[in-house]
């Protein structure tokens, strides 16, 4: 069975305790969630030696996560990765966003929910405690039309943590939810990810222009470094000479996951050799970012009690296709009342010698 317990991480800029929580397990795995931004924040995790290490890269204080500019570990929306210029055509209505990265709208804006404190409960099922985060994000919010009520579950058992996000709208609006967790199978600021093994189950991915936007094509992954297909190390074609590689600066791309949107499916293996620890992610997103932490040595951790190092994670982030509403064809994340929004994401940990 799974417990659940709280205790208070620090205080938010108003005054307000932010607690953090703890999932565990029978297994000895668990799990740390905070109330600020919805942040996963440790991933204690065996490796084939049954040493339990801290997957995710965390901060250990508040102050930290106040001045991150990382989305580290956070909830992050309305609508993660860019939107061009801020701006998308809603029943025929210009909607006009926040530009809070220059001449585009990324993860949500300003605030958007990676960086409010959102209101905790623990619930019980079958499989024992759970945490429940829930949030309203008002209309107009960073621009955004319709009200928001935003619930999100974090589950564990098994050595298996799973996410459910729901939200509903009294207005038409957009949506796209996801967890922007730097994974780094070594352990919390142990090297780095390039050799870690990873398979994508995608043949397409969607290639950018210079602000890292979708151009609107859908690429096949064959004879290219975006192949991960079959499993790779991330550092194998990192440095390949290929242009979108020199515009995202590496991977920080979308993939598009094979099979039906909105099922449950495998959408990539990461693993580690060293550890011999794997993390399978599944999701009902239409397709995965992948992000190999190419910015994260740019200084604007400096003033924070720890600071990390370019590649020393990367993210997996479940989400549907950036920049939807400004591309047609590309599959629309558009709500409407009576109509919620939901996401699931299982990350599903093992070791090389558990038996299949």
């Amino acid at each position: 069975m799974t417990s659940c317990s709280r205790e208070i991480f620090g205080h938010f800029t108003d005054g307000r305790p932010v607690h953090g929580f703890s999932l565990s397990d029978d297994s000895g795995a668990s799990v740390s969630v905070l109330e600020y931004g919805g942040i996963l924040q440790k991933i204690m995790m065996p490796d084939r030696e049954g040493v339990f290490e801290n997957v995710v890269l965390c901060y250990e204080d508040l102050a930290s996560y106040l001045q991150d500019e990382h989305y580290l570990g956070a909830i992050v929306g309305r609508v993660t990765n860019r939107i061009d210029g801020g701006k998308f055509v809603l029943d025929g209505r210009t909607v006009q966003l926040s530009l809070n990265r220059g001449s585009f709208h990324q993860h949500g804006g300003f605030v958007g929910l990676s960086r409010v404190l959102w209101n905790s409960e623990v619930e019980i099922d079958e499989s024992g405690e759970y945490l429940v985060l829930n949030t309203i994000s008002p209309a107009g919010d960073e621009g955004y039309p319709g009200e928001l009520r935003i619930r999100t579950e974090f589950r564990l058992a098994k050595l298996e943590l799973e996410i459910r996000m729901i939200a509903t709208t009294d207005a038409p609006t957009i949506i796209n939810l996801t967890q922007h967790p730097y994974f780094n199978l070594h352990g919390n600021g142990e090297g780095d990810i390039l050799d870690h093994d990873l398979q994508i189950n995608a043949q397409r991915f969607l290639p950018v222009n210079e602000r890292i936007i979708p151009i609107g094509e859908e690429r096949w992954v064959t004879d290219t470094a975006f192949d991960f297909c079959q499993r790779k190390t991330v550092g194998q074609d990192i440095t390949s000479a290929d242009t979108q590689l020199e515009l995202g600066n590496g991977f920080d791309h979308h993939w598009i996951v094979d099979g039906k949107s909105g099922v449950l499916r495998p959408a990539a293996t990461l693993s580690d050799s060293t550890t011999g620890r794997q993390m399978n992610l599944l999701t009902t997103a239409p397709g995965v970012q992948l992000y190999t932490g190419n910015g994260l040595e740019d200084g604007s951790t400096e003033n924070t009690s720890e600071s990390f190092r370019r590649h020393q994670g990367l993210c997996l982030e479940p989400q549907a296709h950036p920049d939807a509403p400004n591309h047609g064809h590309f599959p629309s994340i558009v709500v409407k009342p009576g109509e919620p929004f939901t996401r699931k994401i299982i990350y599903r940990f093992t070791t090389d010698t558990d038996v299949a």
